[in-house]
């Protein structure tokens, strides 16, 4: 059902344009590499789902996912540089164990910017570091559960809602 669903493998995907995609574009489970200079256009679900994946990815488009612009979950270790997040549900889940280093992220015109938090319960919570992250014209930029934390430009933003998976 996904575009592509890559699973317990090495991938190296550019210069793509992934359109009307009926589920997620692209799945990633426990997998690893990079994914860059792509754009993402009328997505129904994900545009990006990442599951027990380390991964790099940059020049990345992304314009009306229905669920998430990037959902990295389940101790995914990713590094997002240069990727601009249009007319989505949400620009960037973080969850489960996970971790997100990004840098000259824009998100706009999304009902939440980011969303940090703990989704099942064998998991914990989850952590995003950043650098030249603009949110705007969103209905809430950052969401953040109590544990979970991100830190943008050296200033943390502590979690202090709680079951936030309920709310997304």
């Amino acid at each position: 059902e996904d575009g592509i669903n890559i699973i317990r493998s090495k991938f190296h995907i550019e210069r793509c344009l992934f359109e009307n995609i009926y589920s997620d574009a692209i799945d990633l489970d426990f997998s690893s590499g990079l994914i860059f200079d792509s754009n993402f256009l009328n997505i129904k679900n994900d545009a990006l789902d990442f599951s027990g994946s380390s991964s790099e990815i940059f020049d990345i488009r992304i314009n009306n996912a229905g669920d998430k612009g990037i959902s990295i979950g389940e101790r995914s270790f990713l590094t997002v540089d240069n990727v601009n997040i249009i007319n989505s549900n949400i620009g960037v889940a973080c969850k489960d164990d996970s971790e997100a280093l990004m840098k000259k992220i824009k998100v706009s015109r999304c009902n939440i910017g980011l969303a940090v938090f703990q989704k099942k319960a064998e998991y914990g919570p989850a952590y995003i570091r950043g650098s030249n992250i603009m949110v705007n014209d969103t209905k809430n930029s950052y969401l953040v559960e109590k544990g979970s934390r991100i830190n943008l430009d050296n200033k943390v933003i502590e979690g202090d809602q709680e079951n936030l998976k309920k709310e997304i």
